[in-house]
C-alpha cells in the first residue's frame, strides 16, 4: 500500500512529460533504422514530442512547486531530454538538407552506372 500511495504523490504532468520525452528519444533513434524514409516519418513526430516534453516539464515544475508534490527529477529529466531531442532533430535535419545534393548525386551516379 505504501508504494501505491507514494505513486499518487507524483505530479502527473511530470510523469507524462517524462514518457513523452522517452517517445521522442525512440522516434529519433528510429530515424537511424536502415529502412527507407524512416527519417521523414520519425523526425517530425520526434520534434513535436520533444517540444511537448519541454512544455509539460516546465508546467509540471511550476505545479510541483505550488502543490508540494513529488516528480521534480522526472520533470527536470524530461526537460533535459526534450531539449536534447529538439536540438538533435534540428541539427540532423539541417545536416541532411546540407548533404542532400551530394547524396542525390551519388545515388544518380550509382543508378546510371549500375553499381549498388
Amino acid at each position: 500500500m505504501n508504494e501505491i500511495s507514494s505513486l499518487s504523490d507524483i505530479n502527473r504532468k511530470a510523469l507524462i512529460s517524462f514518457l513523452v520525452a522517452a517517445l521522442a528519444f525512440l522516434a529519433l533513434c528510429a530515424g537511424f533504422l536502415p529502412i527507407p524514409f524512416t527519417v521523414i516519418i520519425c523526425y517530425p513526430p520526434g520534434l513535436v514530442l520533444g517540444i511537448l516534453s519541454l512544455v509539460y516539464g516546465f508546467i509540471a515544475l511550476k505545479e510541483i512547486q505550488q502543490e508540494r508534490k513529488r516528480g521534480r527529477r522526472l520533470a527536470l529529466l524530461a526537460i533535459g531530454v526534450g531539449s536534447f531531442m529538439v536540438f538533435a532533430t534540428i541539427c540532423l535535419t539541417t545536416a541532411g538538407i546540407m548533404l542532400w545534393p551530394h547524396v542525390s548525386e551519388f545515388l544518380h551516379q550509382a543508378v546510371s552506372h549500375g553499381h549498388p
